[in-house]
């Protein structure tokens, strides 16, 4: 934690370099230097692999997922990260000169177009997360926004099915040293989970949506692989098999047991109607088993305000399970969502961004009182992104070509 206050001050890590034991500070430390005497030796910063996993063919299949140019020198940078602390970036391909003559919506939209599925920064942010993942555990993945999180969440399910194929070419179905997909889950509102859970039930063939006040969405939710679990035939459930998460198939062997569901496992298989459900009047909670599903993921992604809710399964995740943090569009975000998101432990932390794509929206930025005083007085400072924040305080960056 007190490394983690030097590097939230953005000051530097000198005072806590020439520390010469526990509680020693900058002045204790110069009083007892001499004229005579050379200067201590600095204390380096710790640093974490974050590809030490036990399966080195694992961690080849997950590289290859980089561009050929990008797997050495990503490699390397994965393999040491000062404090875990990590920024992937892209090279703007925008002339300077385009800067002074259009806005920068303008400029953040080319620099969109101009990056192609194969250098996407997010496609390698996800194989960092999934590195991230198979070497220290559970993820919890954020953005600063829905949209930011979306994108994050379906291209860690793409990379980690690739990565589960290419790894298992060649292997005999029922093989148990195949390697399993990540549990990727996408977490929203409980309530509206549950919501979409009755409503799937209820009307299988249609497509699922809830009201316009909602922003669920059903790849990848809460929602979706309960339902999955349940052998649910509505529309757009994808089938389990043997590559998907042992979470997944020890949940739903679990649930075979209980009498509880039978009913409820007939009613998603479509062996009984919702009619016929409807009049059982049956009591079934399902609430449990959605914050078991949140608890099993792999990697969880939802927005800061999402994680902050209290005695939600998503806090809890944050809190008490995720072992380190990702980050898609950090450039975007402010750096209340990154505390809120982050903690104050110093977790290993990947993020992705653009620094010349938008920055922090401060609504109040310009908003004055009745005697024409600025409501907000720190607005340029509210602008300033944590990814911009680190990237000048020193951290390494890896800039995708």
């Amino acid at each position: 934690m007190d490394l983690h206050r030097y590097l939230m001050r953005g000051t530097g890590f000198y005072d806590w370099m020439i520390r010469t034991g526990p509680g020693a500070n900058l002045e204790q430390a110069m009083a007892n230097l001499e004229p005579d005497k050379p200067a201590p030796a600095l204390r380096p910063l710790p640093t974490v692999n974050l590809l030490d996993g036990t399966d080195d063919q694992y961690v080849d299949a997950l590289i290859e997922e980089a561009l050929p140019h990008d797997r050495a020198p990503f490699r390397r940078y994965m393999a040491d990260r000062p404090l875990g602390l990590g920024i992937i970036t892209a090279v703007s391909s925008i002339c300077p000169l385009v800067t002074r003559f259009f806005p920068p919506s303008f400029i953040a939209r080319q620099l969109t177009l101009s990056q192609g599925p194969g250098s996407s920064r997010t496609t390698l942010l996800s194989v960092a997360g999934l590195a991230m993942q198979h070497s220290i555990g559970k993820i919890f993945c954020s953005g600063p926004s829905g949209t930011a999180v979306n994108k994050l969440a379906y291209r860690l399910n793409d990379v980690t099915a690739s990565v589960c194929g290419r790894y298992n070419n060649g292997k005999e179905k029922g093989d148990p040293s195949r390697a399993r997909r990540k549990l990727v889950v996408r977490g929203f509102n409980i309530a509206h989970e549950t919501q979409a859970v009755w409503k799937m039930l209820q009307h299988p063939d249609r497509d699922p949506a809830l009201s316009n006040r909602a922003a669920w969405i059903l790849p990848l939710s809460v929602a979706y692989w309960f339902l999955a679990v349940l052998w649910s035939k509505a529309k757009g459930i994808k089938e389990l098999d043997e590559d998907d998460s042992e979470a997944l198939h020890q949940m739903r062997q679990d649930l075979e047991k209980r009498a509880d569901f039978k009913k409820l496992r007939a009613l998603a298989t479509g062996e009984m109607t919702w009619a016929e459900w409807a009049a059982l009047k049956d009591g079934v909670k399902i609430v449990p088993i959605l914050d078991k599903i949140v608890c099993s993921a792999d990697l969880l992604c939802t927005t800061p305000a999402m994680s902050a809710q209290d005695k939600s399964p998503y806090l809890w995740y944050k809190y008490e399970i995720a072992m380190g943090v990702l980050i898609n569009e950090a450039a975007n975000m402010n750096r209340a969502d990154y505390a809120c998101v982050a903690g104050n432990c110093l977790l290993p932390c990947i993020m992705g961004g653009d620094p010349k794509q938008q920055r922090p929206v401060v609504m109040t930025g310009m908003a004055k009182d009745g005697l024409g005083h600025f409501h907000h007085r720190l607005a340029k400072d509210g602008a300033i992104s944590p990814l911009l924040f680190f990237q000048t305080s020193g951290i390494p960056v890896y800039r995708l070509g």
